[in-house]
């Protein structure tokens, strides 16, 4: 596959989840009360799934030197 189409292909996915993810966010709200507590449990959602696809994706850890 073209690499500007795996570009291409991963905006459009980005573009189709960003309604979900508002309408998930305003129903947090309801049920949490809180806009910064919401914040905060959406942003922790989003790195344990950044961590998740990096597992699977087996990507080696950084140097530390």
């Amino acid at each position: 596959m073209d690499p500007r189409s795996i570009f291409l292909l991963a905006a459009l996915i980005g573009g189709a989840v960003l309604p979900v993810q508002v309408a998930l966010n305003s129903l947090l709200k309801i049920y949490v009360g809180q806009p910064m507590q919401v914040t905060f449990i959406s942003y922790l959602a989003g790195t344990f799934a950044s961590l998740s696809i990096c597992f699977l994706a087996q990507y080696p850890l950084p140097a530390l030197t």
